[in-house]
Formats: structure tokens, C-alpha cells, sequence
């Protein structure tokens, strides 16, 4: 929890907030996957890409 609170607007505006969010962590879950397999079908040795990157 954070001790910040943003005002963002009117009844509702929290709720679009909430999923904006939930959008961007759904992205970048999906891109750090498709990175991943990515570098496993470059057959790149994981532990050292995941440690680079």
C-alpha cells in the first residue's frame, strides 16, 4: 500500500484507472513471455539472458 492518494475525478474515474493498470501489467507479462520463448527458440542458454536482461 502507498501512503499517496491522486484524486483522478469524478464516481468511476478510479475504476478506469484500476484498468488502465491492469492493462499495462497484462502487456508486459505477454511481452516478457514472448521475450523468453523468444530466446529459448534461439536456443540462447536461459539463465544468462535472464540474468542480462
Amino acid at each position: 500500500m502507498t501512503s499517496r492518494i491522486v484524486h483522478i475525478g469524478g464516481v468511476g474515474s478510479g475504476q478506469g484507472v484500476k484498468a488502465v493498470n491492469q492493462v499495462l501489467a497484462a502487456g508486459i507479462n505477454q511481452a516478457v513471455t514472448e521475450a523468453l520463448a523468444f530466446a529459448q527458440a534461439q536456443h540462447l542458454p536461459m539463465d544468462k539472458v535472464i540474468d542480462v536482461v
